[in-house]
């Protein structure tokens, strides 16, 4: 059985749940590839904790749920909960 690890952060009145699991280095925000996102600032930040965990980013594999706020927002409250999601998966 895999590993399904859940994290949560908040920003302002955004709400990310990040899920995170063995994989093969996909991300995906609401069922999207975060690649699809079109505010390319909002994209960065989302993968900003990713692109500094280096050879972990093709292990796993990061789904995240978010709503409420606006894109910034929201992209920052993935981004904390992603870098929790990696930080706990580490330990």
């Amino acid at each position: 059985m895999t590993k399904l690890e859940s994290y949560y952060a908040t920003r302002k009145a955004a709400r990310a749940h990040a899920f995170i699991t063995k994989g093969a280095g996909r991300v995906r925000i609401n069922n999207i590839p975060v690649e699809m996102i079109q505010q390319e600032v909002a994209r960065e930040v989302m993968l900003a904790p990713i692109e500094v965990a280096g050879d972990l980013r093709n292990k796993i594999d990061v789904s995240v749920r978010v709503h409420g706020g606006g894109f910034m927002g929201q992209a920052y409250a993935c981004a904390v909960a992603i870098s929790r999601a990696m930080t706990g998966w580490t330990k």
